[in-house]
């Protein structure tokens, strides 16, 4: 894979702007801190790639990948931060293909690609240990089994190994902030829903029950647990506590552009900012996929960060500069 650190005209049409699509509460509210950089998703030239911006406008977009990761490729997915800012985890697939993937890890700025898996699998969901030394991600071998997790060391010094038995399934896991507590998107029995378990794959709990629940993010200070609940082909962004009492809808209900499939949404589908004051978010309110942005303070103001022709979703927010 070679870095792209030059602009190309095909990403001109990637914009920031500041403009609401609802007034702002009368009573303000601390401003939140917009620095830092997103990665995501464009799939503008009709193949996923990992981009970077800047949270607050400017014209600072850069291409990390090019679809040529070794082995694997030209499809680039869920970029992911590592905590401390200098990496970020992600998964390349053959094209047209989402079983045939493999997960690597890659500089801040797309240099010294790193392959972490040896076994194509479809994957679905990467998160970082606080330390940056571990990833767990969910994945499975058969395109109609069950998802299992695995941990392995993000140096790739040792192979992956699974957490918990085969009967421990789910999706989109996101380790805590306290390194504690893995959240996950539990699958099995008809329902899908938002659970917990330590870190060893131990003592799962489920934390909301009745719909179907996905894509769970804790929030920096591990107080709160973003998620996405889908409904009658429609869905929002929620949040709740930790424990997962004080479930409330944050965003409104959108229709699901993808109602003949089990995902209303694509995913990764949010990222908070680092001072847990925003989330930005995948949404489809115009005719292409694009990343909105919420102050949780003022949830009916929700902002597009990328107009024109882009089509953007999966982010993932670092404080660290680019």
């Amino acid at each position: 894979m070679r870095t792209l650190i030059a602009r190309t005209a095909l990403l001109t049409s990637l914009v920031l702007i500041s403009g609401s699509v609802a007034a702002a509460q009368s009573t303000p509210a601390a401003t939140p801190n917009l620095g830092g950089t997103i990665v995501f998703v464009s799939d503008d030239t009709g193949t996923p790639q990992i981009l970077t911006m800047e949270p607050t406008g400017g014209s600072s977009v850069s291409a990390l990948t090019n679809g040529k990761a070794p082995d694997r490729g030209p499809a680039n997915h869920s970029p992911v931060f590592s905590p401390d800012g200098k990496q970020i985890a992600f998964v390349a697939c053959k094209a047209d293909s989402t079983i045939d993937c493999l997960l690597y890890v890659m500089n801040f700025d797309g240099s010294l690609v790193k392959q972490i898996t040896t076994k194509p699998e479809e994957y679905g969901g990467i998160s970082w240990s606080p330390d940056s030394k571990q990833l767990i991600y969910a994945s499975r071998f058969d395109p109609g089994g069950f998802p299992n997790f695995y941990l392995v060391p993000s140096d790739s010094s040792a192979k992956p190994t699974q957490l918990g038995g085969d009967d421990l399934n789910g999706w989109w896991p996101s380790w805590s902030p306290d390194g504690k507590q893995i959240a996950y998107q539990a699958v099995g029995g008809g329902e899908t829903t938002i659970n917990v378990m330590n870190t060893d794959g131990s003592a799962p709990k489920m934390l909301t029950n009745g719909s179907i629940d996905l894509d769970p993010v804790w929030s920096p200070d591990g107080k709160t647990i973003a998620f996405i609940r889908s409904k009658a082909n429609k869905y929002a962004m929620w949040l709740m506590d930790a424990d997962g009492q004080n479930q409330r809808q944050l965003t409104p209900l959108a229709p699901d552009p993808t109602s003949n499939t089990d995902t209303p949404i694509k995913l990764p589908a949010l990222t908070w900012s680092p001072d847990g004051r925003s989330i930005v978010f995948n949404s489809h309110r115009s005719k292409n996929w694009e990343l909105d942005l919420v102050d949780i303070s003022k949830p009916q103001s929700v902002r597009r960060l990328i107009i024109g022709s882009a089509r953007a979703f999966s982010p993932s927010w670092t404080s660290a500069q680019q």
